[in-house]
């Protein structure tokens, strides 16, 4: 039965506790803006946004749409000075160690734009998931499923980095809404309003796609004629069009036709950001006829299919439980949410399993299958996906899948206030080391699970801020962390320097070693070529790192420092037998 009134089962002083678990979420925001440093895409979206919003032409990162990569980047276009020069797609990780140049202005562009994502993005994406709870039991039940999402500690970090994910959880919490309230009352004005929403989603993020079985079934289910459900589609489909127009204008807004051009042929030619071989050429003359009618339906069309290809060959060689591969496992994003999930949230996963499947079963049943769709079949592609790099990716169904346990729970209200806090004091204890905590952190070095992923599981360099604090101010500090050059590292922790692969000989210092190397150092000899794309590479770059990690680990071991860095004290000159004659 719905809980009914702010206090129900909580005495006059419910309001107050509903109200100082929102100032925990609200400071737990703040910390994961404030107190993390870039991730691995993070820098590329800025950087792409800012492109786009200085010199009104879209040719970094095709890979995502633009909507939360402008958002990001408005704080650091409005600056009087450039930031960067107008790059193309070749040119971003060029761009990347040009923004790194520039460490204040950096930290102060991504804080910025963080908060204004959290505005624009998340707190509606939140509110969507409120109303979801509302709909299908209470406004307690829509408290309940907001927190579980900003206090758990595996999504609550996603919220507030420069990714696109935030979009996507806004697409897919959005849509599911509209979709519900359109099957209440099918109106042209409710078929648009599901159009813009789906338009948000496909603007953040290609995985937004998978919601279109979500909108078919949504007009199959429509209590309406025929003809009715043909023309509210098209509707939709406008709205769609309508917001990625816009969203793209924005962006495009001086793209000139020779620009357009040449990045296209820049990923043609696999010479951008994704790895596609030759897998593009294919689509040349689609490609090419989309950018005479629309440049920007072009740039829509090259991301698309390049992430496709991606996914197709297996670029991302990713690392589980002591084994490399790049080829999709479909254990992985089950064993990773047993790890990830908060030990209490899947305790009363597993105790109120009956509860949840009876609270579930009360729903309407043309609510039940909007809903099931969009979960089934996003999980459906995740499983079998090549890309299993991060239990983000999980970001934009989460709301849905904990919606039952949020019904649960909304009737039984000390229940559910006591797993809040558990989950508020959790976050709390482990701030701001969130995207590398398991949900055994609470065993420290003996946590048999802190090491079991990698890729965006640890993410590596969104705890730099923090590992800056561990270490001595302006001096030396040698770090064995593969993909990261001086200039990037030296903007969190000044005086910091990256050792090159095949290094002999070491100084007297201090070295940090990242967990990276310690993970696929021992794991990809074991691999195959079969298993690894581009295994002879990465064995190579395997085998010149495993020379200073020898080295280092001949000084004194410091343990652990900011969740995912390995410090080392070397007292002597250490080198390798006869490097030195």
């Amino acid at each position: 039965m719905p809980a009914s009134g702010a206090e129900n089962a909580l005495g006059r002083s419910g309001r107050w506790v509903w109200a100082v678990l929102l100032l925990v979420a609200l400071i737990l925001q703040v910390q994961a803006q404030r107190q993390q440093s870039l991730t691995g895409d993070g820098g590329v979206h800025l950087i792409a946004g800012h492109q786009a919003l200085r010199y009104g032409e879209n040719l970094v990162n095709w890979e995502h749409p633009p909507l939360v990569k402008l958002i990001a980047a408005i704080p650091a276009a409005l600056r009087a000075e450039q930031l960067l020069p107008p790059l193309d797609a070749k040119d971003t990780f060029r761009g990347m160690t040009q923004l790194h140049e520039q460490a204040e202005t950096m930290l102060a562009a991504t804080f910025a734009g963080r908060a204004l994502v959290q505005i624009l993005i998340v707190l509606p994406a939140l509110f969507a998931c409120f109303w979801l709870g509302k709909r299908f039991h209470s406004p307690e039940c829509g408290l309940v499923l907001t927190l579980l999402l900003t206090l758990s500690f595996s999504s609550l970090p996603t919220l507030a980095i420069l990714q696109t994910d935030g979009g996507a959880l806004l697409g897919y919490a959005a849509t599911t809404c509209l979709c519900l309230r359109y099957l209440d009352r099918p109106t042209l004005l409710r078929a648009l309003g599901v159009g813009f929403a789906f338009g948000v989603g496909m603007a953040s993020k290609y995985s937004a796609l998978l919601l279109a079985p979500t909108l078919l079934l949504t007009f199959v289910l429509a209590q309406n004629r025929g003809y009715r459900r043909i023309n509210d589609a098209l509707v939709a489909g406008l709205g769609t069009l309508l917001v990625l127009g816009s969203v793209y204008g924005v962006a495009n807004r001086n793209l000139s036709i020779e620009a357009n051009s040449r990045v296209i042929e820049q990923y043609m030619s696999n010479q951008a950001t994704l790895v596609v071989k030759d897998e593009l050429r294919k689509h040349e003359e689609l490609v090419t006829n989309l950018a005479k009618i629309s440049p920007s339906l072009s740039q829509f069309a090259v991301g698309f299919l390049g992430i496709r290809a991606q996914n197709q060959i297996g670029v991302y060689p990713s690392y589980a439980l002591g084994k490399v591969s790049s080829q999709g496992r479909w254990w992985y994003f089950p064993l990773l949410a047993l790890v990830k999930v908060p030990v209490a949230v899947l305790v009363l996963l597993l105790l109120l399993g009956a509860a949840q499947w009876r609270y579930w079963r009360r729903i309407p049943k043309v609510d039940r299958a909007v809903v099931a769709s969009a979960v089934l079949v996003y999980l459906l592609v995740a499983f079998t996906s090549n890309y299993n790099i991060g239990f983000r990716h999980l970001l934009p169904v989460t709301p849905l899948l904990l919606l039952p346990l949020a019904m649960v729970l909304a009737d039984r209200l000390r229940l559910a206030v006591g797993l809040l806090a558990v989950l508020a004091l959790e976050s709390l204890l482990i701030a701001p080391l969130w995207i590398s905590s398991t949900n055994s952190w609470w065993l420290d070095s003996n946590n048999p699970s802190r090491f079991w992923f990698s890729g965006g599981n640890l993410e590596f360099s969104q705890n730099f801020l923090t590992l800056a604090q561990d270490l001595p101010k302006d001096q030396p500090v040698g770090f064995l962390f593969p993909g990261k050059d001086t200039t990037t590292l030296a903007a969190y922790a000044p005086g910091a320097w990256s050792i090159p692969p095949g290094t002999t000989e070491l100084e007297p210092g201090l070295y940090v070693v990242s967990v990276l190397v310690e993970q696929y150092l021992p794991a990809v000899p074991r691999s195959t070529p079969e298993e690894v794309h581009g295994y002879e590479a990465l064995l190579h770059l395997v085998e010149g790192l495993a020379v200073p990690w020898q080295l280092i680990k001949q000084g004194e071991d410091l343990g652990y420092v900011a969740g995912t860095f390995h410090l080392y004290r070397l007292p002597a000159v250490a080198q390798t037998p006869g490097s030195g004659n």
